[in-house]
């Protein structure tokens, strides 16, 4: 049986979390964004922008593991949005991106004991995972800066 844990990254941790991000975003989304999308999202997981969020306390990283393999990984930014919610292709439909999200929320409530709604800009592959874990739509499919997403929120958390 496989040790797994869900925990809150450090600065150390971002690297490799990056890393997961970006091997997750090439394979499943980036086919639905243009060169410049893909530009943009690259330049969003940068390693020193990515610590500084983290050190200025606007973004807050789990990682979920199994037998110390960083296998997904989850950001909210401001306490009440997702930021990014990556899994390893590998370990997908195995409850790791439904466990982070639901873990982070946990914490974000925790944090803020007032807080009833948490948003998402979700790509056109996440979307049916989002749906499955209450979010709704805002809007349609949006495009901006080559990314497609659409705007989706959860609310009465």
């Amino acid at each position: 049986m496989s040790k797994k844990e869900i925990r809150l990254l450090e600065p150390a941790d971002l690297e490799e979390a990056m890393a997961l991000v970006w091997e997750v975003f090439a394979e499943f989304q980036a086919p639905e964004f243009t060169q410049e999308g893909i530009e943009e999202f690259w330049r969003f997981i940068d390693g020193e922008y990515m610590n500084m969020m983290l050190g200025e306390g606007i973004m807050t990283f789990w990682g979920a593991f199994e037998d110390d393999l960083m296998v997904g990984v989850c950001a909210v930014r401001d306490n009440n949005h997702i930021a990014l919610l990556f899994v390893d292709g590998e370990y997908h439909r195995r409850g790791i991106g439904s466990t982070l999200l639901k873990k982070a929320v946990a914490d974000c409530k925790y944090l803020d004991p007032d807080l009833n709604r948490v948003t998402v800009n979700s790509s056109p592959f996440a979307v049916p995972f989002y749906e499955a874990m209450g979010f709704k739509a805002l809007s349609g499919m949006l495009e901006e800066d080559g990314m497609k997403f659409m705007p989706m929120v959860v609310e009465g958390i």
